[in-house]
């Protein structure tokens, strides 16, 4: 049987992109976004807005490039990618776990604040172009 590993997410970054470099050279953005669940009513009739958080990594340079020239906390993104778990133990030998998101695709949903907007409209697709990039094979760190 085949697996299917595949995660879409709609919320606002965090803070700004951070770009880091892997030994090999290659770069890597980093970031976090907030993604709001549905409101659901509590027991006392309460409305309850909940929000779960999420660490967003990029592998394709083109993305890294993108992410990091046009994305700024409080941006509004739609994120295509892949759940990862991550094991390790840290100093004192203790297992540790962490969960990330692996994006193959960064889109903006909303429009860069206005002063922050360029004189000329950006097209998203000559800027990531139109084909799926698969370089997310390399390891995350």
């Amino acid at each position: 049987m085949q697996s299917f590993n595949k995660i879409i997410l709609v919320g606002r970054l965090t803070a700004d992109p951070e770009v880091r470099y892997a030994p090999s050279g290659n770069a890597v953005a980093t970031f976090r976004m907030a993604v709001n669940r549905r409101p659901r009513t509590s027991p006392t009739g309460e409305r309850v807005e909940e929000t779960d958080f999420f660490r967003v990594v990029v592998f394709s340079q083109r993305l890294v490039d993108f992410v990091s020239s046009y994305l700024t906390k409080g941006r509004l993104v739609l994120v295509e990618g892949e759940m990862r778990m991550n094991r390790w133990k840290n100093e004192l030998g203790e297992s540790r776990t962490s969960y990330e998101v692996v994006a193959f695709n960064v889109n903006p949903l909303d429009r860069k604040p206005r002063e922050e907007s360029l004189e000329e409209e950006i097209d998203l697709n000559e800027v990531l172009g139109d084909e799926e990039d698969s370089s997310n094979d390399e390891p995350p760190y």
